[in-house]
């Protein structure tokens, strides 16, 4: 199980993730609970484009171990990228949870709470929250962290303030 998990992680790496997903059904017929084969084939159908196939993967791994924080997050990231936005926020929000200082969670948390076009997620005073959060723990020095509180301050109307850090 293990060299079939290695094979295929380095077929991923190689660029070669049809061949890898060879190697993960093997895993997966061997070894059906085996950690991490769920996660790898999400990365490898991500590379080839299968977006439901890569979703499908990253919430199986979370099934077997609801703290991946690896597939969470791959989950989070394929799930902003894919416009379904309030399954991103909910497993950002999961992310958090086990987390509370997980930036890059803390960044699609704030973001998306604040540029969302879905009225019932916008929530510009957490989005704020967050947001400073963040700046505070990794500093005023990254221009998209200011550009996401400079988001979640117009967004609660604090615009005066949302322009002064956009400046």
């Amino acid at each position: 199980v293990d060299a079939e998990l290695g094979a295929g992680g380095c077929l991923v790496q190689l660029g070669e993730p049809e061949r890898a997903l060879a190697h993960f059904e093997r895993v997966l017929h061997l070894d059906p609970g085996a950690a991490d084969v769920n996660f790898n084939r999400g990365v490898a159908f991500e590379r080839l484009a299968m977006v439901e196939e890569a979703q499908s993967s990253y919430e199986a791994e979370l099934i077997r171990d609801g703290q991946h924080e690896q597939a969470r997050g791959a989950l989070v990231a394929l799930l902003q990228r894919t416009g379904q936005h309030a399954q991103a926020v909910v497993h950002a929000r999961a992310m958090l949870e086990a987390e509370p200082e997980h930036m890059g969670a803390q960044l699609v948390l704030a973001w998306l709470l604040a540029t969302t076009r879905d009225a019932s997620l916008r929530n510009g005073p957490e989005a704020v929250r967050v947001a400073r959060a963040l700046v505070k723990q990794a500093g005023d020095h990254d221009p998209f962290l200011l550009d996401t509180l400079a988001a979640s301050l117009a967004c609660a109307g604090e615009w005066e303030e949302a322009q002064r850090t956009q400046e």
